[in-house]
Order: structure tokens, then sequence, then C-alpha cells
């Protein structure tokens, strides 16, 4: 832990009220955006939020350490221009291939492999599906999915549940999130909070919706502090299997990924399902299904990382 989060984390414990925090967590704030780069900046910050969480999960500061909806738009942006220098472009990508080999990792006995097919046909974040998520059938090819992880409980986050597209069965969708969550699920944190979020997974097939939703959000906190040790478990053998899987269809060595799956998912779900109420906006659509922030395309467009073939 560096000597500025350790002095920043003194300031904390000697707040008397809400006031002298949040002034605690303005002057750090300043003092990283004064003095370094937009992405250095948000590398400190997240430091001193998870040293915060060691000290209490729920700690009230975390909430005002985080970029304003401007500084984030500007990251996915530098974050955009990265991967396109990176790749040298755009990388093609056979939808139909994509979605065979998802289908296929969903029917192999592997934990792994299975959440890695749901994340791409679903495109929920791997810590969504095995952490937070809950799904209902719509229809066929619509899902009703709670459990949006990344909010930073900004204004304007989804934390209400919204209707995705499915590339597969719905039905089969739920079917296997049943079947994952029933073999593992990834939890830590305190007894209480593992207590907690327990109660959450166990109801999620008796509770509304909504009522689902409400429970996420309360107990945001600690379900994200869950999802990042969940990704910090998980992502080498998830990484390993994407560069033996999708070596065939993600040809671009640099995108073989996880997170590639759910950009994948983006595009082939546009080619599939938009309508004339998107009015043919790929931005648009692609924050609506990927529950970005309201109003937010930025992050849109750094998922534009693949074109279709054909």
């Amino acid at each position: 832990m560096s000597k500025r989060i350790e002095e920043f984390l003194g300031e904390v414990s000697r707040a008397r009220n809400l006031e002298d925090l949040k002034g605690v967590c303005q002057r750090q704030l300043d003092y990283y955006r004064s003095n370094f780069e937009l992405s250095t900046y948000r590398t400190y910050l997240t430091d001193c939020r998870n040293a915060l969480r060691e000290i209490d999960p729920n700690h009230k500061a975390i909430k005002y350490l985080i970029l304003t909806f401007d500084e984030q738009r500007d990251f996915k942006k530098v974050q955009t221009e990265r991967v396109y220098r990176k790749s040298g472009g755009l990388c093609s990508l056979n939808g139909e291939a994509f979605i065979l080999k998802c289908e296929e990792m969903i029917k192999e006995k592997s934990y792994y492999r299975q959440a890695l097919g749901l994340s791409g046909l679903t495109g929920r974040r791997i810590s969504e599906v095995l952490v937070s998520s809950r799904f209902e059938v719509v229809d066929e090819n619509h899902l009703l999915f709670s459990g949006q992880l990344k909010t930073k409980k900004a204004e304007g986050a989804r934390t209400k549940p919204y209707v995705i597209p499915c590339l597969s069965s719905a039905r089969k969708m739920v079917a296997v999130w049943r079947e994952i969550r029933a073999r593992k699920v990834f939890l830590g944190a305190r007894e209480q909070d593992l207590d907690d979020i327990v109660q959450i997974v166990a109801r999620a097939h008796t509770i509304t919706a909504e009522r689902h939703a409400e429970l996420l959000v309360e107990y945001n906190d600690r379900i994200t502090a869950i999802a990042e040790k969940c990704n910090g478990t998980v992502s080498k053998e998830l990484s390993s299997i994407v560069k033996k899987e999708f070596a065939q269809i993600i040809l671009k060595p640099q995108l073989l990924q996880a997170k590639s799956l759910r950009a994948a998912y983006a595009l082939v779900a546009y080619d599939l399902f938009q309508d004339e109420s998107f009015d043919k906006d790929s931005n648009f659509y692609f924050a609506q299904i990927l529950g970005h922030l309201v109003g937010d395309l930025g992050t849109a467009q750094s998922y534009k990382i693949f074109y279709l073939e054909g």
C-alpha cells in the first residue's frame, strides 16, 4: 500500500462526520486529478476503494471515490483508441461460428466452459454469470436480466431489471444458468456477507426480478468486492480457455480474452435483433443491451472491435 493511501486512510479514520469524510475524499480526488493522467488516476482510485473495502466492504467513503461521467467517457475513448492501435483495426467475426461455439461450450461438463458459453450467448460479464445475475424468460429469444455490475452507483446506472436478447434459446439459457449456480458459486468476504449473498442467490427463483434487483442494490458494495475476487480467481483459467476455443473465430491474438465475448455478442445481437426503433444506431443498441449508463454512448463505442463477415 502506498504512503499516500495510508495517509488517506488515516484522514478517513479521523473524519468526525459525513461532511468531513466528503472533504477528505474530495482532497484525494483533487490530488490525483492534478498530478496524474486519467488512466493512472483511475487506478489509484481503485486502490483507494479496495483499501477501504479491507476495512469495511460498505464503507461510506467508497461512493465518493469515483470518476465523473465525463471522465468515464474520456477513459473509454482512450481505451478504444488503444485497442485500435494494438489490433491494427477491426477484427472480422463469423457470427454463426461464434454462436455455435458458445452453444457447444454450454453443453460441456467444464464449469468454466459453461460460464464462458453463457457469457457469450447472453452478453453478461463472467462475474455477473457467476455471482450476481438473475434471468427470467421473456420469450424464445429474450431474457429479463438483473444483477448488473460496474454501475458505480452513478446517476443513470442500470440497477433495475431490463430485457436483453440472447443468441440461443432463452429457456436453455436459464437452465444452464441454474446448473452453473448449483455446481459452484464464487463467494467470499466476511461470513455475514456470505450469508447475505447466499440468501439472494438462493431466493432468485422465488422472488420477483424487481425485488432481486433491490437486494442487489442493497448489497452492491459487498457483491462488487465478491465479483472482483471472483475475477481474480478465475481470470487465468478463463483466458487459457478463450485462447484455445476461440482461436479460429477471433483471429487477432490480442483480442482472445473473455471480455471480447461481450463485444462479439453485442455485434451479433445487433445484426439479428435490432429494429427500426433504434434507427440503426448501433451505439445506442449496444448501450441498451449491455446495460451502460443512460446516455453513455462512448462506452458502447469501445465495444466496437469486430465486424461481421459476409
